[in-house]
């Protein structure tokens, strides 16, 4: 085969427009299609490129142009070619052929050009400054939906086959694409084939890769393909062709406008069947994740579509929408864990208003919600627990909510999970008590009391893996404080090492929760001060109010809530004569100066206390 491979490349280096040439092109095809490696490596040695190029040139011939770019489109499968198939200056006079009359001509340079683009930049760059990327988008165009012939319907595939090589993972390409009006052109082409299967699978893998960069991604908006790619959805025969659809769909769904778009266009509703056609028992995650789930990935998109402000806001459509009773009908009461974690989720992101918040709680949300947490008969699911525990910290935060949280028993349901060891579960949970005590002032009282509850909380403010589960155990303690104003309260915590947490709290970088901890510690000071003297001193209590006063960066309502601790203090003569010989007194002294009348009358008024 190579003996016969060189005979036939001889001869057309010695006459290249014989009436023999396409009988040497058929024998170097069937040498590269035996093996495409070893006839391209000894093609390559005898400086065949040089012979085809020239002979692609000058061809008048369609089969000639034919054979010869198919042979470079072989070629080009070898990896190792590709710099020299660009070197030799093929790539213009391909392009130039993609405006051949001869559709089987056209197929073989798409094809060549696609290969030679494959993972390789240099053969992109080439394509792109001989007119590439006008010229593929062009034929694209070109070709009209009256040529459903099998050959033109070959083009339009391969064509897009080489669009997609010459673009993939090519920024600067996907835009130069966008710029000469590739999406529009694309989503006509999907109208125009809507019946063509394959075809519009491969357009939609070439709009799912312009879709990529998130910056592209407005460039859909309005363009039609919300409302394609959502009947391709409905139309999809199988996991494998949903599986192209909705990577794209779900790339798409990140941008706001094209959530909108989505949810006008019914994909909601498409995802539905979706997800109950490919629905699979309910197992352990771990079960799925090397394989894709059709059902998993529809009820994913349908939560992604949620984070958007306007498209959530019409797929609650106060209660009425068929999401919402989708949710509260079927999902929530699945044994299918995907169900109950998505319906979860769901509600979590309904609840992002005050509004909605409250028309959630009427609806009757609650107590299915708990329920999900009462079923686990083990160790409660991560990504359910944290879940559930979203939704309702999020529907604890209206002032109105929270009596009917409480009544529904939400707290006994919830504070058993204190012994949760997983960090993102102790995290949610934290946060959902702090809501559900905001000015209630006799659940404060109780948890307050419990002398079990609060050691928990304070063993959670000293988790150093996890930031968050620190932070809000030390914010949960300061509100214990302030809701309950007790100073039995005050006592437990000061007991249980609480009170040197408050004092690390105040040495935050976020200012909340500065001025969390010093209004808790004020509070402590003005009628629980005598008991706390000692473990104020033990935790540099004044250190930290005198950097607080000494930074620059410490904004003016910190330093005034440093100031009124500091006032109260002043009434234990023990801080007192530390104060002064602290220099702390100097610092506020040095607060006179400032140019601000409320910090400055707060000053004032403290001083007023070492004399």
């Amino acid at each position: 085969m190579m003996d016969e491979l060189s005979e036939a490349l001889q001869k057309l280096k010695v006459n290249n427009h014989s009436d023999d040439t396409d009988v040497c092109l058929d024998c170097i095809l069937g040498a590269l299609e035996a093996d495409v490696e070893k006839a391209s490596d000894s093609l390559n040695k005898q400086d065949a490129i040089l012979v085809i190029v020239t002979l692609l040139q000058g061809s008048k011939s369609d089969s000639t142009s034919r054979r010869v770019a198919k042979i470079i489109a072989e070629m080009a499968k070898n990896e190792s070619l590709r710099s020299n198939l660009v070197e030799s200056s093929v790539i213009p006079v391909l392009n130039d052929l993609l405006s051949h009359s001869n559709p089987e001509v056209v197929l073989q340079v798409c094809r060549a050009l696609g290969n030679t683009c494959c993972d390789y930049e240099k053969g992109r760059e080439a394509v792109a400054e001989s007119g590439g990327v006008e010229k593929v988008l062009d034929l694209l165009k070109r070709l009209s939906p009256a040529d459903i012939d099998e050959a033109s319907q070959r083009v339009r595939l391969m064509a897009c086959s080489y669009f997609l090589n010459l673009t993939c993972a090519n920024e600067s390409l996907q835009d130069k694409a966008i710029s000469c009006s590739a999406i529009p052109n694309l989503v006509n082409l999907s109208k125009e084939n809507d019946t063509n299967t394959v075809l519009l699978e491969k357009i939609i893998v070439v709009l799912g890769n312009l879709a990529e960069v998130e910056k592209n991604k407005e460039s859909f908006v309005g363009s039609g393909l919300s409302g394609l790619l959502v009947k391709a959805v409905q139309s999809a025969d199988d996991e494998d062709q949903l599986e192209t659809i909705l990577e794209t769909v779900a790339s798409l769904s990140e941008n706001d406008s094209m959530k909108v778009e989505f949810a006008n266009h019914g994909l909601v509703e498409a995802l539905f069947e979706v997800a109950d056609k490919y629905a699979k028992p309910s197992q352990p995650q771990a079960s799925f994740d090397q394989e894709f789930d059709a059902s998993k990935v529809a009820t994913d998109i349908i939560i992604l579509l949620l984070t958007g402000d306007e498209s959530m806001k019409y797929l609650f459509n106060d209660g009425q929408s068929t999401l919402f009773r989708r949710i509260m009908s079927n999902w929530i009461q699945s044994d299918n864990e995907m169900y109950q974690i998505s319906a979860a989720l769901a509600l979590g992101n309904f609840a992002r208003s005050d509004d909605h918040c409250t028309k959630l709680v009427e609806l009757g949300v609650i107590t299915p919600l708990l329920g999900l947490l009462k079923t686990q008969n083990e160790v409660l699911d991560l990504k359910l627990g944290h879940a559930v525990l979203s939704a309702l910290r999020n529907l604890s935060i209206p002032k109105a909510n929270k009596p009917v949280l409480l009544k529904a028993g939400t707290l006994e349901t919830i504070c058993p999970l204190l012994e949760s060891e997983m960090h993102p579960i102790q995290f949610k949970l934290l946060g959902t008590i702090r809501m559900l005590i905001d000015r209630q002032g006799e659940v404060s009282l109780q948890l307050g009391e419990n002398n079990e509850f609060v050691t928990r909380v304070v063993e959670m403010s000293e988790c150093e893996v996890h930031a968050g589960v620190a932070g809000e155990a030390n914010r949960l303690l300061g509100a214990l404080i302030k809701h309950s104003g007790s100073t039995n309260v005050m006592q437990v915590i000061l007991q249980n090492g609480g009170i040197a947490k408050l004092v690390s709290m105040a040495t935050s970088e976020h200012e909340l929760m500065q001025n969390e901890a010093l209004v808790a510690l004020t509070l402590l000071a003005s009628s629980h001060l005598g008991p706390s003297v000692q473990t104020f001193i033990e935790a540099n209590l004044l250190d930290v109010l005198s950097n607080i006063l000494d930074s620059e960066r410490i904004t003016v309502e910190v330093k005034c809530n440093a100031l009124s601790l500091i006032g109260f203090l002043t009434q234990s003569d023990e801080l007192l004569s530390l104060l002064k010989d602290s220099g702390l007194k100097g610092k506020i002294e040095a607060l006179q100066g400032v140019d601000n009348p409320i910090l400055l009358s707060k000053t004032k008024m403290v001083l007023d206390h070492f004399k």
